[in-house]
């Protein structure tokens, strides 16, 4: 379960998107299967992702909410600036900026140092000199 997550993760940065979208489900199903509520935020925003990379917004979008859904039991910072951020990025795309600016405000808010999970290139830094 969690290589294949990081697997779709790297078939989703070289643009195989389809075979991303299957690792994501399926991680998603063992998710649900083992009980794993922490994991199966993770694998809902993994998935929203995938969609969201595939132009099927509303999809994305409504993955990424269930995500959030799952996050309010778990009560996790760290996940909900994960999911805003996602949320974020759904509603601008579709250009829903009131939508997008409310999320972006949410993601700053939670925002935490602690805990930072790889999920794409959104979180590599580079140096400057």
């Amino acid at each position: 379960m969690y290589s294949g997550f990081h697997l779709a993760i790297g078939l989703l940065e070289i643009g195989a998107y389809t075979e991303a979208y299957t690792l994501a489900q399926r991680g998603l199903a063992i998710a649900r299967a083992q009980g794993m509520p922490a994991f199966l935020s993770a694998c809902f925003t993994l998935l929203g992702k995938v969609q969201r990379a595939m132009l099927n917004l509303e999809a994305a979008r409504a993955t990424h909410l269930e995500a959030l859904s799952y996050n309010e039991a778990l009560e996790s910072r760290s996940f909900k600036a994960m999911i805003v951020a996602e949320l974020c990025a759904d509603n601008a795309l579709e250009g829903k900026w009131a939508e997008a600016y409310d999320y972006a405000v949410q993601g700053l808010n939670t925002r935490e140092a602690l805990f930072h999970l790889y999920k794409g290139e959104e979180y590599r830094f580079t140096a400057i000199h």
